[in-house]
């Protein structure tokens, strides 16, 4: 089995208070009441053939619902 491998986007905003951060905490009855060190940034596998800014971009969809669009730095 190849490695799998995943993609994922830290968005952020220049506030006047300085950058804020989008994180999201993973789902389920196993991380009910885990906060602490389980906040990331939305991510998920990239499917075979799949470009990684795509799945990237796929996965944040995925995971708040919402989309992403604008410039994307490496």
């Amino acid at each position: 089995m190849p490695p799998q491998t995943s993609a994922g986007l830290l968005v952020f905003r220049n506030a006047p208070t300085g950058a804020e951060f989008l994180l999201v905490h993973p789902g389920g009855p196993f991380w009910k009441n885990r906060d602490d060190g389980v906040w990331s940034i939305p991510k998920g596998l990239i499917e075979q053939g799949e470009d990684g800014l795509c799945a990237a971009a796929r996965e944040f969809t995925e995971e708040t619902g919402a989309s992403v669009s604008g410039p994307f730095a490496p």
